[in-house]
């Protein structure tokens, strides 16, 4: 039964950060344009929020990536795959919301 439980929360929570990440107004990483990964740089990023000075869970701000590592570190992997799968739509909209001169240059038929 406890092995039925565990199956069950990974699947639901596979690419959990991949999915918020990619399609939140606002998302929780740096780059807010550029969510090309953004589930696996979120998670990374949760990851190493307990180890940015030494390993310090007191910290109210950082007790909820304590409890969490667990299934943030489970989630990397699955985000990695649902992030691989989102990189088309993902690579789309870096390319629009952020024109390089190359970007314009095809827009005008150059």
């Amino acid at each position: 039964m406890s092995k039925l439980v565990l199956l069950l929360c990974v699947i639901t929570l596979s690419g959990c950060a991949s999915i918020s990440q990619t399609f939140m107004k606002e998302p929780f990483i740096p780059d807010k344009n550029n969510r090309i990964y953004a589930g696996v740089r979120f998670d990374i990023h949760s990851i190493a929020v307990p180890f940015k000075d030494g390993w310090d869970c007191s910290s109210f701000d950082v007790k909820p990536h304590c409890y969490l590592l667990p299934l943030t570190i489970i989630d990397v992997p699955l985000s990695a795959v649902l992030d691989t799968i989102f990189l088309p739509y993902t690579a789309t909209h870096y390319l629009l919301n952020n024109p390089t001169q190359t970007n314009q240059n095809a827009r005008e038929g150059r």
